[in-house]
Protein backbone atom coordinates (compact mmCIF):
# COMPACT_ATOMS: atom_id res chain seq x y z
CA UNK A 1 0.00 0.00 0.00
CA UNK A 2 1.53 3.29 -1.14
CA UNK A 3 0.59 6.51 0.63
CA UNK A 4 1.03 9.32 -1.89
CA UNK A 5 0.28 12.62 -0.25
CA UNK A 6 1.57 15.85 1.13
CA UNK A 7 2.91 15.45 4.71
CA UNK A 8 0.42 18.02 6.00
CA UNK A 9 -2.64 16.06 4.84
CA UNK A 10 -4.16 13.78 7.51
CA UNK A 11 -1.11 13.80 9.80
CA UNK A 12 -2.77 11.18 12.02
CA UNK A 13 -2.23 8.50 9.37
CA UNK A 14 0.72 6.36 10.55
CA UNK A 15 3.92 6.64 8.53
CA UNK A 16 6.47 5.14 10.86
CA UNK A 17 6.55 1.54 12.00
CA UNK A 18 4.26 0.39 9.18
CA UNK A 19 6.48 1.15 6.20
CA UNK A 20 9.59 2.91 5.02
CA UNK A 21 9.58 5.88 2.68
CA UNK A 22 11.25 5.63 -0.70
CA UNK A 23 12.63 8.57 -2.60
CA UNK A 24 9.83 10.93 -1.66
CA UNK A 25 7.24 8.75 -3.42
CA UNK A 26 5.34 8.07 -0.25
CA UNK A 27 5.16 5.35 2.37
CA UNK A 28 4.56 1.73 1.50
CA UNK A 29 2.85 -1.11 3.28
CA UNK A 30 4.06 -4.03 1.18
CA UNK A 31 3.22 -7.60 2.18
CA UNK A 32 6.06 -10.13 1.93
CA UNK A 33 6.48 -11.38 -1.64
CA UNK A 34 4.16 -8.77 -3.07
CA UNK A 35 5.07 -6.64 -6.08
CA UNK A 36 5.20 -2.88 -5.55
CA UNK A 37 2.81 -0.98 -7.76
CA UNK A 38 3.45 2.44 -9.19
CA UNK A 39 0.79 5.10 -9.08
CA UNK A 40 -0.30 5.89 -12.63
CA UNK A 41 -0.84 9.63 -13.16
CA UNK A 42 -3.67 9.02 -15.64
CA UNK A 43 -6.08 8.39 -12.76
CA UNK A 44 -5.37 11.80 -11.21
CA UNK A 45 -5.73 13.45 -14.63
CA UNK A 46 -9.09 11.76 -15.13
CA UNK A 47 -10.28 13.02 -11.72
CA UNK A 48 -9.33 16.58 -12.62
CA UNK A 49 -11.15 16.31 -15.96
CA UNK A 50 -14.27 15.06 -14.18
CA UNK A 51 -14.10 17.97 -11.74
CA UNK A 52 -13.93 20.43 -14.64
CA UNK A 53 -16.88 18.73 -16.36
CA UNK A 54 -19.00 18.89 -13.21
CA UNK A 55 -18.13 22.58 -12.78
CA UNK A 56 -19.16 23.32 -16.38
CA UNK A 57 -22.44 21.45 -15.97
CA UNK A 58 -23.24 23.11 -12.65
CA UNK A 59 -26.87 24.23 -12.62
CA UNK A 60 -27.85 27.83 -12.16
CA UNK A 61 -29.09 27.34 -8.59
CA UNK A 62 -25.52 26.50 -7.52
CA UNK A 63 -24.25 29.88 -8.66
CA UNK A 64 -23.24 32.47 -6.03
CA UNK A 65 -26.60 34.24 -6.48
CA UNK A 66 -28.47 30.98 -6.06
CA UNK A 67 -26.55 30.14 -2.90
CA UNK A 68 -27.32 33.56 -1.45
CA UNK A 69 -31.01 33.11 -2.27
CA UNK A 70 -31.09 29.73 -0.53
CA UNK A 71 -29.35 31.22 2.49
CA UNK A 72 -31.99 33.97 2.80
CA UNK A 73 -34.72 31.35 3.28
CA UNK A 74 -32.63 28.86 5.24
CA UNK A 75 -32.82 28.30 8.98
CA UNK A 76 -29.66 30.29 9.72
CA UNK A 77 -30.77 33.07 7.38
CA UNK A 78 -34.08 33.44 9.21
CA UNK A 79 -32.21 33.53 12.54
CA UNK A 80 -30.02 36.38 11.26
CA UNK A 81 -33.13 38.21 10.06
CA UNK A 82 -34.79 37.87 13.47
CA UNK A 83 -31.59 39.17 15.11
CA UNK A 84 -31.40 42.35 13.02
CA UNK A 85 -35.14 43.13 13.03
CA UNK A 86 -34.94 45.08 16.35
CA UNK A 87 -32.54 47.50 14.66
CA UNK A 88 -34.48 47.87 11.41
CA UNK A 89 -38.11 48.08 12.52
CA UNK A 90 -37.73 51.32 14.60
CA UNK A 91 -36.45 53.07 11.48
CA UNK A 92 -39.50 51.95 9.51
CA UNK A 93 -42.26 52.15 12.13
CA UNK A 94 -41.32 55.47 13.64
CA UNK A 95 -41.82 56.15 17.34
CA UNK A 96 -43.19 52.77 18.36
CA UNK A 97 -41.48 51.25 21.37
CA UNK A 98 -40.07 48.01 20.03
CA UNK A 99 -37.33 47.50 22.59
CA UNK A 100 -38.94 44.23 23.66
CA UNK A 101 -37.99 42.83 20.25
CA UNK A 102 -34.34 42.91 21.31
CA UNK A 103 -34.91 39.56 22.93
CA UNK A 104 -34.96 38.16 19.39
CA UNK A 105 -31.21 38.72 19.25
CA UNK A 106 -30.87 35.75 21.56
CA UNK A 107 -31.93 33.62 18.60
CA UNK A 108 -28.33 33.82 17.42
CA UNK A 109 -27.49 31.33 20.13
CA UNK A 110 -29.07 28.72 17.85
CA UNK A 111 -26.20 29.25 15.40
CA UNK A 112 -23.78 27.68 17.87
CA UNK A 113 -24.58 24.38 16.15
CA UNK A 114 -22.40 25.59 13.24
CA UNK A 115 -19.35 25.54 15.49
CA UNK A 116 -20.26 22.43 17.46
CA UNK A 117 -22.07 19.42 16.06
CA UNK A 118 -23.56 18.50 19.46
CA UNK A 119 -27.01 19.95 18.72
CA UNK A 120 -26.94 18.59 15.20
CA UNK A 121 -26.06 15.14 16.54
CA UNK A 122 -28.89 15.38 19.08
CA UNK A 123 -31.50 16.34 16.49
CA UNK A 124 -30.19 13.73 14.08
CA UNK A 125 -30.35 11.01 16.74
CA UNK A 126 -33.92 11.98 17.69
CA UNK A 127 -34.93 12.07 14.02
CA UNK A 128 -33.51 8.60 13.41
CA UNK A 129 -35.53 7.27 16.35
CA UNK A 130 -38.52 9.52 15.78
CA UNK A 131 -41.01 6.64 15.74
CA UNK A 132 -39.76 5.20 19.03
CA UNK A 133 -39.65 8.72 20.49
CA UNK A 134 -43.21 9.40 19.34
CA UNK A 135 -44.37 6.10 20.83
CA UNK A 136 -42.82 7.01 24.21
CA UNK A 137 -44.47 10.44 24.12
CA UNK A 138 -47.77 8.75 23.26
CA UNK A 139 -47.46 6.55 26.34
CA UNK A 140 -46.66 9.60 28.43
CA UNK A 141 -49.77 11.38 27.10
CA UNK A 142 -51.91 8.37 28.03
CA UNK A 143 -50.40 8.33 31.53
CA UNK A 144 -51.06 12.09 31.82
CA UNK A 145 -54.77 11.84 30.94
CA UNK A 146 -55.31 8.68 32.97
CA UNK A 147 -53.66 9.97 36.15
CA UNK A 148 -55.40 13.34 35.83
CA UNK A 149 -58.81 11.72 35.51
CA UNK A 150 -58.29 9.34 38.44
CA UNK A 151 -56.84 12.05 40.68
CA UNK A 152 -59.73 14.37 39.84
CA UNK A 153 -62.23 11.69 40.93
CA UNK A 154 -60.29 11.09 44.17
CA UNK A 155 -59.58 14.69 45.22
CA UNK A 156 -62.07 17.12 43.68
CA UNK A 157 -64.42 17.00 46.68
CA UNK A 158 -61.77 17.69 49.35
CA UNK A 159 -59.55 20.04 47.30
CA UNK A 160 -61.78 21.85 44.79
CA UNK A 161 -59.30 24.71 44.54
CA UNK A 162 -56.46 22.47 43.26
CA UNK A 163 -58.36 19.57 41.67
CA UNK A 164 -61.51 21.35 40.51
CA UNK A 165 -61.36 19.95 36.96
CA UNK A 166 -59.40 17.46 34.89
CA UNK A 167 -57.46 20.16 32.98
CA UNK A 168 -56.55 21.79 36.30
CA UNK A 169 -55.44 18.42 37.66
CA UNK A 170 -53.14 17.95 34.64
CA UNK A 171 -50.73 20.42 36.23
CA UNK A 172 -50.16 18.07 39.14
CA UNK A 173 -49.96 15.03 36.79
CA UNK A 174 -47.41 16.66 34.50
CA UNK A 175 -45.18 17.76 37.38
CA UNK A 176 -45.36 14.28 38.91
CA UNK A 177 -44.75 12.39 35.66
CA UNK A 178 -41.68 14.49 34.87
CA UNK A 179 -40.35 13.74 38.41
CA UNK A 180 -40.16 17.47 39.26
CA UNK A 181 -42.59 17.52 42.20
CA UNK A 182 -42.87 21.17 43.25
CA UNK A 183 -45.00 20.26 46.26
CA UNK A 184 -47.48 23.09 45.79
CA UNK A 185 -50.28 20.61 45.01
CA UNK A 186 -50.48 17.11 46.46
CA UNK A 187 -53.21 14.56 47.31
CA UNK A 188 -54.43 14.20 50.88
CA UNK A 189 -56.94 11.33 50.62
CA UNK A 190 -55.72 7.71 50.89
CA UNK A 191 -56.97 6.87 47.39
CA UNK A 192 -55.36 10.00 45.99
CA UNK A 193 -52.03 9.13 47.60
CA UNK A 194 -52.14 5.65 46.07
CA UNK A 195 -52.86 7.17 42.65
CA UNK A 196 -50.04 9.65 43.22
CA UNK A 197 -47.59 6.82 44.00
CA UNK A 198 -48.47 4.95 40.81
CA UNK A 199 -48.23 8.20 38.83
CA UNK A 200 -44.72 8.82 40.18
CA UNK A 201 -43.67 5.29 39.19
CA UNK A 202 -45.09 5.78 35.69
CA UNK A 203 -43.16 9.05 35.44
CA UNK A 204 -39.86 7.38 36.32
CA UNK A 205 -40.47 4.66 33.73
CA UNK A 206 -41.41 7.19 31.05
CA UNK A 207 -38.36 9.39 31.63
CA UNK A 208 -36.11 6.31 31.66
CA UNK A 209 -37.66 5.15 28.39
CA UNK A 210 -37.09 8.50 26.67
CA UNK A 211 -33.52 8.68 27.97
CA UNK A 212 -32.81 5.15 26.79
CA UNK A 213 -34.13 5.93 23.31
CA UNK A 214 -31.89 8.99 22.94
CA UNK A 215 -28.85 7.16 24.33
CA UNK A 216 -29.42 4.21 22.01
CA UNK A 217 -29.80 6.57 19.04
CA UNK A 218 -26.48 8.25 19.87
CA UNK A 219 -24.77 4.87 20.17
CA UNK A 220 -26.17 3.65 16.85
CA UNK A 221 -25.21 6.89 15.17
CA UNK A 222 -21.58 6.65 16.33
CA UNK A 223 -21.38 2.99 15.28
CA UNK A 224 -22.81 3.88 11.86
CA UNK A 225 -20.30 6.69 11.41
CA UNK A 226 -17.42 4.44 12.37
CA UNK A 227 -18.60 1.83 9.87
CA UNK A 228 -18.76 4.44 7.10
CA UNK A 229 -15.28 5.67 8.05
CA UNK A 230 -13.86 2.14 7.93
CA UNK A 231 -15.53 1.52 4.57
CA UNK A 232 -13.96 4.68 3.12
CA UNK A 233 -10.51 3.63 4.33
CA UNK A 234 -11.00 0.14 2.87
CA UNK A 235 -12.05 1.66 -0.44
CA UNK A 236 -8.97 3.89 -0.48
CA UNK A 237 -6.70 0.94 0.29
CA UNK A 238 -8.33 -1.46 -2.15
CA UNK A 239 -6.06 -0.59 -5.11
CA UNK A 240 -2.89 -0.54 -3.02
CA UNK A 241 -2.44 3.23 -3.40
CA UNK A 242 -3.72 5.99 -1.13
CA UNK A 243 -3.48 9.26 -3.03
CA UNK A 244 -3.56 12.79 -1.68
CA UNK A 245 -7.20 13.23 -2.69
CA UNK A 246 -8.18 10.03 -0.91
CA UNK A 247 -6.32 11.04 2.24
CA UNK A 248 -7.93 14.47 2.15
CA UNK A 249 -11.37 12.87 1.77
CA UNK A 250 -10.70 10.55 4.71
CA UNK A 251 -9.49 13.46 6.83
CA UNK A 252 -12.57 15.52 5.98
CA UNK A 253 -14.76 12.57 6.88
CA UNK A 254 -12.93 12.12 10.18
CA UNK A 255 -13.44 15.79 11.05
CA UNK A 256 -17.11 15.66 10.01
CA UNK A 257 -17.78 12.59 12.16
CA UNK A 258 -15.75 13.95 15.11
CA UNK A 259 -13.59 10.84 15.27
CA UNK A 260 -10.47 11.42 17.43
CA UNK A 261 -7.15 11.17 15.63
CA UNK A 262 -6.00 8.39 17.96
CA UNK A 263 -9.10 6.35 17.16
CA UNK A 264 -8.71 6.99 13.43
CA UNK A 265 -5.06 5.94 13.59
CA UNK A 266 -6.00 2.71 15.37
CA UNK A 267 -8.65 1.94 12.73
CA UNK A 268 -6.19 2.57 9.89
CA UNK A 269 -3.50 0.46 11.56
CA UNK A 270 -5.84 -2.49 12.13
CA UNK A 271 -7.10 -2.40 8.54
CA UNK A 272 -3.56 -2.13 7.16
CA UNK A 273 -2.36 -5.05 9.27
CA UNK A 274 -5.36 -7.08 8.14
CA UNK A 275 -4.46 -6.46 4.48
CA UNK A 276 -0.84 -7.44 5.16
CA UNK A 277 -1.93 -10.78 6.64
CA UNK A 278 -4.01 -11.46 3.55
Amino acid sequence: LVLRSHPGVAPWLPHEGLANGEGGRGHELVPPGAVRRQAFPLGELRQKVEVVQVALKRPAEKSPLGRRSRYMFSFTGLIDLAAILPSILPLIMGGLDLRWLRVLRLARLLKISHYSSALEDLFSAIYEERRSFAAALYLMAIALFLSSSLMYLAEFEVQPDHFGSIPQTMWWSLITLTTVGYGDVYPITPLGQVIGAFTALMGVCTVALLTGIVASAFSNQMARREAIFEAEINAAMSDGIVTTDEKQHIENLRAQFNIPEEHATAIFTLLAEGKQKK
